[in-house]
């Protein structure tokens, strides 16, 4: 059974616990106020218990936080991206398959599944392009045929 005016209260005890900071009302000491310091409202909020200074966002990374060892690495590989999923990984970890396109080839995929996947949808698209190049010849090699059936009748005269 629910009982709202317990729920109220047991709320009201949790909030003023956790305005005391976790203590209990009795054993509450007075915690002496902050200094206040010049400055803008955001470097008084929380007063002693957040260190803001160690919040804040350097302006310029010091040098030695930066080690040689990562810089190298990482201006010495190259990435590419996946042309089947699209994902970024080293190009010395390549998989390379021909490109059936017209364009030739060859391009750079992430593993032997994403090859093996591109070059199928690959060949899939190059076969319907041929499908959809012999309609297109079968409609010209029709309308060229219609072309000369008019041409021809309007050369034999009406009778």
């Amino acid at each position: 059974n629910f009982n709202e005016e317990d729920s109220a209260a047991s709320f009201q005890e949790a909030l003023k616990a956790w305005r005391q900071g976790g203590k209990p009302a009795d054993s509450l000491e007075k915690v002496p106020a902050a200094k206040a310091s010049v400055g803008s409202f955001w470097t008084m909020l929380g007063g002693s218990e957040v260190n803001l200074e160690r919040a804040s966002t350097p302006g310029k990374l010091p040098a030695e936080s930066q080690s040689a060892e990562t810089s190298n690495t990482a201006l010495g590989e190259e990435k590419l991206c996946c042309y089947q999923c699209f994902k970024q990984f080293y190009g010395q970890y390549a998989v390379e398959r021909p490109d059936p396109s017209a364009a030739g080839g060859t391009k750079k995929l992430c593993s032997e599944a994403c090859g093996d996947t591109w070059l199928s949808a690959m060949e899939t698209k190059m076969e319907a392009l041929k499908k959809r190049q012999q309609q297109l010849q079968q409609i010209q090699e029709t309308q060229r045929a219609l072309a000369q059936e008019d041409a021809a009748e309007a050369q034999t005269p009406a009778s």
